[in-house]
């Protein structure tokens, strides 16, 4: 079945930074550069003042989904840390409900913001914003646990024996795994050669081992 984020989650955005307003104790916090595809970035995270009574508002948990609502806008990483981290305005925290894979809905924004989904629905023409309101109009097919876990688990064999074939960022063979879009029983190859120029040479062996690994036919 199809389902919004907001059917499945508790979205929210984080606290707006204002130096003239903001009181209480520096709480380290994430903003949108500490996110990226599948990772964070936390050389440099900095603190700003969060009272008490926000503290819960604003916590970020380990599961949680961040995705960045500006700049590169629907750019997402799972927090896997126990220790203590809050959030700014320019991240979505999304807190899925229970027999929801958080993995899930990672991999299907990338195939999302890989095929231009994302951008179109955002607001503003020089700066998108992912709204709130824009997010929910994405989108997602929802297949019970078990299938969601299943191609959790078969997306990421693949990245890892991939990484030994095609040097490239995880988030750019998502489009080799168009079951993302609807848990479709084709893969479509033609991707490869858009996304993939420099490593057409390599083509036949990411097929063969796609095959492999989904047991799916695959198109030439």
């Amino acid at each position: 079945c199809n389902c919004k984020i907001s059917d499945v989650s508790i979205s929210l955005l984080g606290k707006t930074l204002d130096r003239g307003k903001n009181t209480g104790n520096l709480k380290k916090y994430l903003c949108a550069v500490n996110v990226k595809w599948g990772t964070f970035e936390l050389s440099t995270v900095k603190e700003m003042p969060i009272e008490a009574t926000d503290l819960e508002r604003y916590s970020v948990k380990f599961g949680d989904l961040m995705v960045c609502e500006g700049g590169d806008v629907g750019r997402a990483a799972i927090w896997t840390y126990n220790s203590k981290m809050y959030y700014q305005n320019a991240l979505h925290r999304i807190r899925f409900k229970e027999n929801i894979s958080a993995h899930y809905f990672l991999y299907s924004l990338m195939y999302l913001k890989l095929i231009g989904v994302i951008d179109d629905v955002c607001k503003g023409v020089t700066i998108k914003h992912l709204t709130q309101n824009a997010m929910n109009t994405l989108k997602f097919n929802l297949p019970p646990i078990a299938e969601q876990q299943r191609i959790v688990q078969k997306i990421e064999e693949l990245f890892s024996i991939l990484d030994n074939i095609v040097a490239l960022p995880v988030h750019y063979l998502v489009h080799n795994l168009l079951l993302l879009a609807g848990c479709a029983t084709e893969i479509n190859s033609s991707c490869f050669d858009a996304f993939m120029p420099h490593e057409v040479g390599k083509k036949s062996k990411v097929i063969e081992t796609v095959k492999e690994i989904f047991g799916e036919p695959m198109t030439e």
